[in-house]
């Protein structure tokens, strides 16, 4: 059987410093404490870096319990509650 190559995929924000940011998604089964973002003083915002094999992968924020999508991703797709996902195409490696 052979092995899914990952990527690893950068998440970033700018935002005020201070709030709670996560992100959710396909890759952590939704759950908003599974990937936490991290403070960058420096770019002035919040990161965090995840590990995705190829292919269409939906996402959402969550700043301090309120689930939004990401505003610099410019596609989305409808959700099963009626809102949107954020959505992300993994390429992969050639």
């Amino acid at each position: 059987m052979k092995a899914r190559k990952l990527k690893r995929v950068k998440f970033c924000l700018p935002v005020l410093r201070g709030k709670q940011i996560r992100v959710a998604g396909w890759f952590n089964k939704w759950s908003p404490d599974a990937a936490p973002l991290r403070w960058s003083a420096r770019t002035a915002t919040c990161y965090t870096h995840v590990m995705l094999p190829a292919g269409r992968r939906e996402y959402r924020f969550v700043i301090d319990d309120h689930w939004c999508i990401d505003p610099h991703c410019p596609k989305w797709t409808a959700n099963p509650v009626g809102s949107l996902n954020s959505l992300l195409q993994v390429r992969p490696y050639a």
